[in-house]
């Protein structure tokens, strides 16, 4: 039972990885091409050479670090979600929690298919600003923003981190003795606030790097 439940998470992980790095590849193909920063290089009054050279750079490594990053990502999130699993008394095995944590994270790919689909056809000649702008059915989109201090939070702000609660909360509870009820309760005690914190980190961090946003 143990090995099923440990094969199932490196199946759900190494799926989750492997659409994301495609959507990502989808994305670099489509529209984040040398192309594309080439231009977004003259708007901004920049080398145009020196910016396309960059993101080949980055380019390179993105992949690598995608991946690291999301594995520990799965990782805090569980650890946090397995602490208020603890503080409210309930059981539940850390890999149950680190199995739920990776199974809710794919309804975050349907906003970034979304994301590929409708950027080019609301921005047709939109460049690097309106791509950090533009995110499905959440805050910043809905408000218009075009700063960089709050992007980081309205980005967070939107429909699909809400349903992630509740479908989180969900498969918690349905691999779990414990009730929705609970788990939802063990949900917002733990991860929201986590997820505050975090974007407060990210805002300040904004504001000492980009002090004019």
């Amino acid at each position: 039972m143990k090995n099923a439940i440990t094969r199932s998470i490196v199946i759900l992980m190494l799926s989750y990885i492997f659409f994301s790095l495609c959507l990502i590849k989808i994305a670099g193909n489509l529209i984040l091409t040398p192309a594309f920063f080439h231009q977004d290089g003259k708007e901004f009054g920049d080398d145009p050479g020196t910016v396309v050279e960059l993101y080949l750079k980055i380019n390179r490594w993105l992949y690598v670090f995608t991946a690291l990053y999301l594995i520990l990502k799965f990782l805090v999130i569980s650890i946090v979600l397995k602490t208020g699993f603890y503080l409210f008394r309930c059981s539940a095995s850390f890999k149950t929690v680190f199995r739920a944590t990776v199974l809710a994270e794919f309804i975050f790919l349907i906003p970034a298919m979304i994301k590929i689909y409708w950027y080019p056809k609301a921005f047709p000649d939109g460049g690097m600003n309106e791509w950090a702008h533009f995110y499905p059915l959440s805050a910043m989109s809905l408000l218009n923003y075009r700063g960089t201090i709050w992007v980081y939070p309205l980005q967070s702000l939107n429909f699909f981190e809400v349903l992630y609660w509740f479908l989180l909360a969900y498969i918690l509870s349905h691999n779990t003795s414990v009730s929705f009820d609970k788990t939802i309760k063990v949900v917002l005690s733990s991860y929201l606030p986590a997820l505050i914190i975090w974007g407060v980190v990210i805002v300040f961090y904004t504001i000492i790097v980009l002090p004019s946003g």
